[in-house]
């Protein structure tokens, strides 16, 4: 029995102020009190057979051998919306139980999805939502010229329409991966738009595609960047960001263990467009192919603290490309757009339950991502551009001004 009928006639009697002290007033306060009673009785037997099948009881049997059952229990109702539980755990849980089984949860109270989050020591809000609130598409929102590379740089909003944002200032590194129509591109136009305008900031790196960069071609990015098929060039190009760094590494002061910023020395981005694309081009030369994973991982492990962030794009994770450790250590901000293999969604994410893996592979939608981020995690809905060329212009454009 779906819920959808029942929560949209609970919100909109919630939603109607008192009106009139007659008697059919009072009459119909009455009659609607007693049908939201009943209502969540029927909320409480809904969700008790729902936490069964989730596993989320516990089943034990007493020193006289009876059976015992305790239930997570259903403690209020809010009608939202969302229509919300409020829900007491049972000792021992965690909210990430409640997550891991946020797919049980949802099909047994006949929602699309629900949405677990932390009340009190203790307890937990599930919101049943009857659509998922990152189908509408976001905006990418101005940002003015000038702007330094240190600032917030959105990569979406979340489930609670509260933007996510990494801050480069940090020495943290980015990994997008996503699928072909995935919506891995626009976000990539929309991060790179966000840092071409900015002084303090340089675009390096490599585009065996020869779309993402080739904006910057004629700017002063152009001469850090790598375009086409020819893998040898891509290999000199990180050979020199290689020595980028280790000149860097040597001109940190002494009694410090960062090297200081300035206009001779911008942050670094390196942009590592379709790396396994880039590594399959190495084709069956295992010195070439070494050499280029040699280069990403020591710019990834020691770039931070010489102003040097990569930014990686790979249709997908594969351990034994970068190394599973350098992915979740090295990587702070990892954020998964639909991709076709559970595995990788799980190698960024592994604290997501296979099942909600499964369906972000199945049924994940352009622009909805996975992300993990330095105390946090979820879903969020990435910033929206209508096309390429717009990306083209913009690039242009800022590149001009900066």
């Amino acid at each position: 029995m779906s819920l959808e009928p029942h929560t949209a006639a609970v919100v909109a009697r919630s939603a109607v102020p008192e009106q009139g002290r007659g008697p059919v007033a009072w009459w119909r306060r009455r009659r609607e009190a007693r049908e939201l009673d009943e209502y969540a009785r029927y909320l409480g037997w809904q969700w008790t057979d729902t936490v069964d099948g989730a596993h989320l009881v516990h089943h034990t049997v007493t020193a006289a051998r009876i059976p015992h059952t305790s239930v997570p229990q259903l403690v209020a109702v809010e009608a939202g919306p969302p229509l919300t539980l409020v829900v007491r755990m049972l000792p021992g849980q965690v909210v990430d139980d409640y997550r891991a089984q946020a797919h049980r949860l949802a099909e047994g109270m006949g929602v699309p999805m629900v949405r677990v989050t932390p009340f009190r020591h203790g307890w937990v809000r599930v919101a049943l939502l009857v659509r998922d609130p990152l189908t509408t598409p976001m905006p990418l929102p101005y940002r003015p010229p000038g702007t330094s590379a240190t600032a917030p740089v959105l990569l979406g909003a979340d489930e609670f329409g509260k933007p996510v944002t990494i801050s480069f200032a940090d020495r943290v590194h980015l990994i997008v991966q996503g699928r072909t129509g995935s919506g891995k591109s626009r976000l990539s136009y929309a991060v790179l738009q966000q840092l071409a305008a900015a002084p303090d900031a340089l675009i390096a790196g490599c585009d065996p595609s020869s779309v993402l960069l080739r904006p910057f071609v004629g700017s002063r990015h152009a001469r850090w960047q790598s375009l086409g098929a020819d893998v040898d060039a891509h290999a000199r190009m990180l050979d020199a960001l290689v020595a980028e760094l280790d000149g860097r590494l040597a001109r940190i002061p002494q009694r410090a263990d960062v090297l200081p910023l300035d206009a001779g020395t911008p942050l670094l981005f390196v942009v590592l467009e379709e790396w396994l694309a880039l590594l399959g081009m190495a084709g069956a030369d295992r010195k070439l192919r070494e050499r280029l994973a040699v280069a990403a991982r020591r710019l990834a492990a020691e770039g931070g603290k010489v102003g040097i962030r990569v930014i990686m794009l790979p249709q997908r994770a594969e351990a034994n490309e970068v190394g599973g450790g350098l992915l979740r250590g090295q990587f702070a901000y990892r954020v998964s757009l639909p991709v076709d293999n559970v595995d990788a969604v799980r190698l960024l994410h592994p604290a997501v339950s296979v099942p909600a893996a499964e369906d972000h592979v199945r049924n994940g939608r352009p622009g909805v991502a996975l992300y993990d981020a330095p105390g946090q995690a979820g879903r969020l809905r990435t910033p929206w551009m209508p096309d390429y060329s717009e990306y083209w212009d913009a690039i242009v454009t800022a590149t001009k001004e900066s």
